[in-house]
């Protein structure tokens, strides 16, 4: 008698095996191994897609976010034509984010395409959540004798969804605001056509801030401030490897001197015999990419140093999900999707835009706009801890911008910066440690120089010189 095989079986137990897939990676190779699971699955697509990224999110993803994330996707704010349909977007995230005023979705509700797309970002956010707890780095405040051995952070259920929500909003403002993605495929086209140069043409810094960060908590802003000083000291270090990787390609050595800036360039002087007037060109063929007003030569290889912090921000503003596929790349992909995507016209168009939407005035970016609104009120102190914890700051936060007083809506008033959006100019050092990331009890396990009561909070800000 011939043993069962999985294929084997009756279609009722082929399509309760469909789904209970865990991830739509295994639910994949589970399709293109079996064609009797293909034919189960294809019967009801949407309904196994559907299930799958909700046991997927587990709970910890707002799906209003994460469905204006990809519908969101192609609406470049610099189109006139999709001024209309971003607001309305937006509207409806801000809307629908009420308490109440979700609608009901089922696996009717999505196409097949946009449940696929959703899986696909969530892997990508799951990648990016595990990648910053292996990345993130001990605290300088961190003492081994106190604290212990520093260990990469299990985050828990709630920790997730904070992080979660960041990821789906700044892709978002990536989508609209931030920068294309440049494919060596594309057919030569004008240099401006390549850029998302919107700022002052189809929107106003205060719009864009009103649209999207003008609907959340100052916390929830820092939340995602967090995630983008995370990618900004990947991009460091990634510069910094493609740096030195060109070094010891182009720039002769020096006897006994490794391949540094330093000993190789003399400000904007070339060593006499090297080939660094080439370097574009010769990446520009590699890569099969038509020839973008080049960048100059001395600052490519000093762009891990002070000028490089605009040009990360270039890299971040990209999205979340070239940053992933940047980090999973091998060095040789990775250097060409750096080198494909650093492009001059980038260089004022971001400071431009970012610098002005970090400094709006408290005219621009006050009042908070609903659902964010429920937080202007007198009586804030007294009726938020009996708040779902996840609509609530955490003690770090508390004790960074209160010092010691009653959380009030004025504090968002006297301290601008405590409701300021990600830039190359300015961050706090709590953002290191992505101080409103994480519980309250694990904020108090760790016990972070935040706490104390003489925590003086201006001491923290800092310029970034690299």
């Amino acid at each position: 008698m011939a043993k069962p095989t999985l294929d084997g079986l009756p279609i009722e137990l082929r399509v309760s095996i469909l789904r209970e897939v865990s991830d739509f990676t295994s639910l994949r190779a589970l399709l293109l191994a079996s064609r009797e699971y293909y034919r189960a699955y294809d019967n009801i697509r949407p309904r196994i897609l559907f299930e799958l990224l909700f046991r997927q999110y587990n709970g910890q993803v707002d799906f209003v976010e994460s469905l204006t994330t990809i519908r969101s996707k192609g609406l470049w704010a610099e189109d006139a034509k999709n001024t209309e349909d971003i607001i309305a977007l937006l509207d409806f995230r801000r809307r629908a984010s009420k308490e109440g005023n979700l609608p009901k979705y089922d696996h009717d509700s999505l196409t097949i395409k946009e449940l696929v797309q959703l899986l696909k970002l969530h892997e990508t956010a799951s990648f990016l959540l595990e990648d910053y707890s292996k990345s993130l780095e001990q605290p300088d405040w961190w003492q081994s004798g106190t604290h212990g051995v520093w260990k990469p952070v299990r985050f828990s259920s709630n920790e997730r969804t904070r992080f979660f929500r960041a990821f789906y909003r700044l892709q978002t403002w990536c989508h609209i605001f931030g920068h294309m993605e440049y494919y060596p495929i594309r057919p030569t086209r004008e240099t401006d056509q390549f850029i998302n140069d919107w700022y002052g043409k189809t929107f106003s810094a205060a719009d864009a801030w009103r649209l999207l960060w003008g609907t959340m908590p100052p916390w929830e802003v820092e939340e995602v401030g967090c995630i983008w000083l995370y990618c900004d000291n990947k991009y460091l270090k990634i510069f910094e490897e493609i740096r030195d990787t060109l070094l010891e390609r182009f720039v002769p050595r020096y006897p006994g001197a490794p391949p540094t800036v330093e000993n190789h360039l003399d400000g904007d002087l070339v060593p006499e015999g090297t080939p660094m007037s080439s370097i574009d060109e010769l990446e520009s063929e590699r890569a099969h990419i038509p020839r973008i007003q080049p960048i100059q030569n001395t600052n490519f290889l000093s762009f891990a140093g002070m000028d490089g912090c605009s040009r990360r921000d270039e890299m971040i503003a990209i999205g979340l999900c070239f940053f992933a596929k940047v980090l999973r790349s091998n060095n040789e992909e990775r250097e060409k999707a750096i080198l494909n995507n650093l492009r001059r016209p980038f260089w004022t168009s971001v400071d431009r835009e970012l610098w002005q939407i970090g400094r709006l005035g408290n005219n621009e970016r006050l009042p908070l706009l609903s659902p964010a609104d429920r937080y202007e009120r007198e009586d804030l102190a007294d009726v938020i801890s009996s708040w779902p914890l996840l609509e609530q700051p955490n003690q770090a936060w508390i004790k960074y911008w209160c010092a010691g007083t009653p959380l009030h809506p004025d504090i968002w008033l006297i301290y601008p910066l405590g409701h300021g959006v990600p830039t190359c100019a300015l961050d706090t050092g709590e953002w290191d440690w992505g101080y409103v990331l994480w519980d309250t009890e694990r904020i108090l396990q760790w016990n972070p120089p935040v706490l104390e009561q003489d925590f003086d909070p201006w001491q923290t800000f800092t310029r970034r010189d690299t």
